[in-house]
């Protein structure tokens, strides 16, 4: 098999989600709707998307005076996580991701398109399920 073949090519993406709506709930509006991660791959001259979905688990919800957190689950197991924070006084989120128990990275922001960027574009880890699906080339 020659080394073109062999090649393998990764791009991280990146998503903004929608804010939480919830009837009689409006101290959630702070929070995603879920959390994405994912990453397109190239290797042996097909193309696949690999992605991990979050989403929030409801009885994790914490206020506080001064700040508010949920957490947020992996939708394919393994105990998975992200936290994020949420701190009402400075308007700054931070969002700290788990996978299998160990830190996989974290972020900080104020606005909210630009700290999901920088939160999503961590990406996947190394052991963290996810889906894994062969995208059709037309």
């Amino acid at each position: 098999m020659s080394q073109e073949h062999n090649q393998r090519e990764e791009t991280v993406l990146a998503f903004v989600p929608r804010h939480l709506e919830i009837n009689k709930r409006p101290e959630l509006g702070r929070f995603p709707l879920n959390i994405l991660f994912a990453r397109l791959v190239n290797m042996n001259a097909k193309a696949y998307i690999a992605s991990a979905l979050y989403e929030p688990d409801f009885s994790s919800f914490i206020e506080q005076e001064k700040q508010s957190q949920m957490t947020y689950k992996n939708v394919y197991g393994d105990g998975s996580k992200i936290v994020i924070e949420y701190d009402k006084n400075e308007n700054i989120y931070v969002g700290t991701k788990t996978v299998n128990n160990k830190s996989a990275g974290h972020a900080v922001g104020g606005e909210w398109k630009m700290f999901f960027v920088h939160l999503t574009t961590l990406g996947l880890t190394n052991g963290e399920r996810c889906d894994f699906k062969e995208i059709e080339q037309t």
